[in-house]
């Protein structure tokens, strides 16, 4: 939804109850203005869009993975977390951040590690290498578009928009499936470490899985 800047002559009284709302809603007055008045007319705001798609990711990771929610550092940024099976078990993060931009949603996933530990990161930038090459392998003979990486420093990027007219509801059971396979892909790999050959194999496996399973969603 397109945004203008409109003048509004509104109560003193009732601009402070919209920012006390706004403020333990963690969010602008704007964006609580915006939801009220959608509420009202029954329309939906990215905002809305938004808190019910990562509150479905959300509700589909509780208790059934090994992928942790924490707490949003931004309305539209998502954050994960899962510990590796590896020395003193590190942390790796995912950050998810969706923007509504002409219409169109456009996501990135930003996968790291917070760690000086070189040898830990060289085993994950391998894994960062053998999986895109996985991904694209497989994607090429389907004719899928092909995902858009990069690396910023030790972390890996990945670009995607989701496909139009996807509920909040389908939309975050595409990128949980998405998670999920990259969680059990990143950790067969960090399993096999005495045998890359083993952890590649598996890694293509686990994606071939994926995307026979959702072709009809596949990020």
């Amino acid at each position: 939804m397109k945004k203008t800047l409109y003048s509004l002559t509104l109560m003193d009284d009732l601009v402070r109850a919209v920012d006390q709302l706004a403020y333990e809603n963690n969010t602008s007055r704007s964006n609580m203005v915006n939801r009220i008045l959608a509420d009202y007319l029954s329309l939906t705001t990215p905002e809305m869009y938004l808190r019910d798609l990562f509150s479905r990711i959300e509700d589909l990771l509780n208790g059934q993975s090994a992928i942790q929610v924490m707490e949003l550092p931004s309305e539209s940024i998502l954050t994960l977390r899962t510990a590796l099976d590896y020395k003193y078990r590190p942390t790796l993060r995912y950050a998810l951040e969706l923007i509504h931009r002409d219409s169109v949603w456009e996501g990135q996933l930003r996968i790291g590690l917070r760690s000086q530990n070189r040898p830990l990161l060289e085993h994950l930038q391998e894994f960062y290498r053998v999986f895109v090459q996985a991904e694209r392998r497989q994607k090429a003979p389907l004719a899928l578009p092909e995902a858009h990486y990069s690396l910023q420093g030790h972390k890996l990027v990945r670009c995607f928009a989701l496909p139009g007219g996807m509920t909040p509801q389908t939309a975050g059971d595409a990128i949980t499936a998405f998670l999920t396979m990259l969680d059990q892909a990143v950790k067969a790999w960090f399993d096999r470490l005495e045998d890359p050959a083993e952890g590649r194999r598996q890694v293509e496996a686990i994606y071939r899985d994926y995307l026979h399973s959702h072709k009809a969603a596949v990020l």
